[in-house]
C-alpha cells in the first residue's frame, strides 16, 4: 500500500493579460469595482472526519485486508485442532458359516455358524509437550450354534506414547500454532496499516476537494471583476470617452477568465469524485457529495519538530513494521518445525489394561464382560523407530523455511529504511509548508493592500487603469497561492501522521479523530 499522495488536483493559475485604457475618467468607475474574495460556503457540508471514517469502513482495500485477517484466524483455528481430543468408535457385526468335517458334525448342525459382534470406543489426546494418551474400551460377543455357550470379552486399556526425538518438547510441537498466531498478528497489523493508508489518502483527497472548491470561488470572483470592468468601459465608449477598440481586449480577457473558471469547475468535479473513490462511496453518493464543511488547519506558531523523537515514534508505532516483525516470528517458528522434521521418529509407547470375560445369553451379556472376571493388569511396551536414510524431503523443507525467514528479515530491514526516509521527507514537508503558508498569506495580504493603494493613486492621477488591472491579476494569483499553500500544509500534516504511524487512534479497531487528522504528532 503506497502512502497517501500529495495534492492530486493541479490548481490552474488564474492570470489576466494587461491591456490599455486611454480615458482617465475610468478611474472613478474603477474605484467602484468591489474586490471579491470568495470563502467556502457556511451551509452544511461534508466533514473530514466523516469522509475518513467512511473510507476505513467501506473502502475495498480495507475490506479485502479484513478477509485476510479472517483467513489467518481460520488458519490458527485449524492449527489448534492438533490438540483437540479425538473420539473414535466402531461397531461391527460379522456372521460366518463354515462347513464341518464328518467327524465334527452332529445331528443338530453340520456347519459351524458364528455370530460375532464387536464394538469399541477410544479417545486420543495429544498434549503440547508431545505426549499422547489414548484410553480405549473394546468388547466382543460371540454366539455359536455348537455346544459351546455364547461368551463375551472386553478390554480396557490406556496407551501412553512419548516421542523421544521428532515431535518431542513444547517448542517443536507447538511451532505450528505459534507460527499461525504470529501470522494472525501480522495480518492484524497489516489491516491497521491498510486502514492508516486509506485514511491518509482520503484525508489528502479531502483537502484537495477543499482547495478546488475555494479556487472556484477565486475564479468566479475574477470573472465578476472582468465583467464589471467591461460594463464600465462600455459606458465610457457609449459616451465617446473611450475608443471602441479597447472593448475587444476586455471581451477577450473576460472570455479567458471564464474559461479558467470553467476549468476550475471541472477540477472541482474531479476532486469530488476522487474524494468519493477514496472514501469508498458508490457512484450515486459521489454525484451527491455536498460541499466541504471544514477549512484548512492553521499552522501552530513557534512549532518545533524533533526528527529523532518522530523517528523513534514511527519505529514503534508503524503498523507495517509491526507486521514485518510478526512475519519474521512466524517464519522462525516454521524453521523450528522444519528442523524438528529432520530428526528421526522414535516413539516409546506403553499400554496398561485389563481384560474381562462372561458367558451366557441375554442383552445384558453384551456389557457384563466390562465388570466380570476382570484380570490384569496387562502391560505392553513398544519402541518404534523410523528414519528416512537421505531425508531429502525434510532437509529441503528446512532450506526453504530458512530462506523464507531470511527473506522476512530483509523485508523488515528494508521497511525500516523506508520508514526512516518517509519520516525525514514528511518532517521537511511540514516545515516547508509552514513557511509556504506564511509567505503566501503575506503575499495575499500585501497584494490586497497594493490594490487599495493602486486605486488611490489612480484617483490622484498617479497611476493608470492598466496598473490596477495587473495588480488585481496578481492579487488573484496570490489568493490561489494561499489556497495551495494551506492545502499543502494540511496534506503535509496527514503525511507526517501517516509516516509516524499516528494517524489512527490507539483503539483496537482502526479509528481516527480530529486530533489525528488536523494536528501534528
Amino acid at each position: 500500500m503506497r502512502p497517501p499522495g500529495r495534492l492530486p488536483i493541479i490548481l490552474k493559475e488564474l492570470r489576466v493579460r494587461p491591456f490599455r485604457l486611454g480615458a482617465v475618467v475610468a478611474l472613478c468607475l474603477m474605484a467602484s469595482t468591489v474586490r471579491a474574495q470568495v470563502q467556502p460556503s457556511s451551509a452544511p457540508g461534508v466533514g473530514l472526519l466523516q469522509m475518513v471514517t467512511s473510507a476505513i469502513a467501506r473502502h475495498p482495500t480495507d475490506l479485502l485486508q479484513q478477509q485476510q485477517v479472517a483467513i489467518a484466524t481460520g488458519t490458527l483455528q485449524a492449527a489448534e485442532g492438533q490438540f483437540d481430543p479425538l473420539l473414535s468408535t466402531s461397531v461391527k457385526r460379522q456372521r460366518t458359516n463354515q462347513p464341518l468335517l464328518l467327524s465334527q458334525q452332529n445331528p443338530i448342525a453340520d456347519t459351524a455358524l458364528q455370530n460375532l459382534t464387536v464394538y469399541s470406543v477410544g479417545l486420543q489426546k495429544q498434549f503440547r509437550t508431545g505426549l499422547t494418551i489414548t484410553p480405549s474400551v473394546g468388547m466382543s460377543r460371540t454366539d455359536l450354534n455348537l455346544s459351546q455357550p455364547a461368551y463375551g470379552q472386553s478390554s480396557e486399556a490406556v496407551t501412553v506414547t512419548q516421542p523421544l526425538a521428532r515431535g518431542r518438547g513444547r517448542e517443536a510441537v507447538t511451532s505450528g500454532v505459534q507460527s499461525a498466531q504470529a501470522s494472525l498478528a501480522a495480518n492484524e497489523q497489516a489491516y491497521r496499516y491498510t486502514a492508516s493508508s486509506v485514511a491518509g489518502t482520503c484525508a489528502a483527497a479531502y483537502w484537495s476537494y477543499v482547495a478546488a472548491y475555494q479556487v472556484v470561488g477565486v475564479a468566479q470572483a475574477a470573472v465578476a471583476r472582468s465583467r464589471q470592468l467591461l460594463a464600465d468601459v462600455q459606458q465610457l465608449v457609449a459616451a465617446d470617452q473611450q475608443p471602441a477598440a479597447d472593448l475587444k481586449q476586455l471581451q477577450a480577457e473576460l472570455a479567458s477568465r471564464t474559461v479558467q473558471a470553467l476549468i476550475a469547475q471541472q477540477q472541482l468535479v474531479a476532486a469530488r469524485y476522487q474524494l468519493g473513490m477514496a472514501a469508498g462511496l458508490d457512484a450515486t453518493e459521489m454525484a451527491a457529495l455536498p460541499t466541504p464543511a471544514d477549512d484548512f488547519p492553521v499552522p501552530s506558531a513557534g512549532l518545533s519538530l524533533s526528527d529523532e523523537a518522530l523517528l523513534r515514534e514511527a519505529m514503534a508505532q508503524r503498523a507495517d513494521l509491526r507486521a514485518a516483525r510478526e512475519q519474521i516470528r512466524s517464519a522462525q517458528e516454521t524453521v523450528v518445525a522444519a528442523k524438528d522434521a529432520t530428526r528421526p521418529q522414535i516413539n516409546l509407547s506403553a499400554t496398561f489394561g485389563f481384560a474381562g470375560l462372561d458367558q451366557g445369553a441375554g442383552v445384558d451379556q453384551y456389557f457384563r464382560p466390562l465388570f466380570n472376571q476382570l484380570t490384569g493388569g496387562n502391560v505392553t511396551v513398544a519402541l518404534n523407530y523410523q528414519w528416512p536414510i537421505a531425508n531429502n524431503v525434510a532437509f529441503g523443507q528446512l532450506a526453504q523455511s530458512q530462506a523464507a525467514a531470511d527473506s522476512a528479515s530483509i523485508r523488515e530491514q528494508d521497511a525500516e529504511r523506508t520508514v526512516a526516509s518517509q519520516v525525514a521527507v514528511a518532517v521537511s514537508g511540514v516545515r516547508l509548508a509552514i513557511s509556504q503558508v506564511e509567505a503566501a498569506t503575506q503575499e495575499a495580504t500585501l497584494y490586497r493592500s497594493a490594490v487599495d493603494d493602486e486605486r488611490t493613486k489612480m484617483q490622484l492621477g498617479l497611476s493608470t487603469v492598466l496598473d490596477l488591472i495587473v495588480t488585481e491579476d496578481r492579487l488573484t494569483q496570490a489568493e490561489v497561492d494561499a489556497i495551495t499553500a494551506k492545502a499543502t500544509y494540511a496534506q503535509a500534516v496527514v503525511q507526517l501522521r501517516f509516516s509516524t504511524g499516528t494517524i489512527l487512534t490507539s483503539a483496537p479497531a482502526p479509528q481516527v479523530s480530529d486530533a489525528t487528522l488536523l494536528t501534528l504528532p
